[in-house]
């Protein structure tokens, strides 16, 4: 029964009815859905046209925060923000996956010297543009 876990659903739901208690059908929706899963909307970051069309469902407390640094350039619709989710995490249950297939890394014998130089290097300016079209973002 999905109740008794912790639940984090997140997303651009282009819903800013649901926070502004508009009810359409997209509001609707998401109020059953909510209700059902017994979740709890905590975005309250607005963006430049004074809306909120990212929603963070939980049945978890989070806590949301203004991203004053963030690592691309600003989307007005999308503003940046940090969220803190708390999950305890408990035993993973066998789903029935073969375990001698499971691939397992040594990342002892990673060489993180030439990693961080990698890193440290790479032309990040792609990254650090904004579309003008979200759908444009991938």
């Amino acid at each position: 029964m999905i109740l008794d876990r912790q639940l984090l659903i997140l997303g651009d739901f282009n819903a800013s009815s649901f926070v502004e208690n508009l009810c359409d059908t997209r509001c609707i929706s998401l109020e059953i859905l909510a209700e059902t899963l017994a979740l709890k909307q905590f975005n309250h970051v607005k963006n430049d046209n004074n809306k909120i069309l990212d929603l963070i469902f939980s049945n978890n407390e989070c806590r949301i925060l203004d991203d004053f640094a963030p690592l691309v350039k600003k989307d007005y619709h999308h503003p940046p923000i940090n969220f803190i989710f708390d999950m305890r995490v408990q035993s993973i249950p066998d789903l029935g996956v073969n375990h001698a297939i499971r691939k397992k890394f040594n990342l002892g014998k990673a060489n993180f010297i030439v990693m961080y130089d990698m890193i440290l290097n790479a032309d990040w300016s792609t990254v650090m543009e904004v579309a003008d079209d979200p759908d444009e973002v991938y």
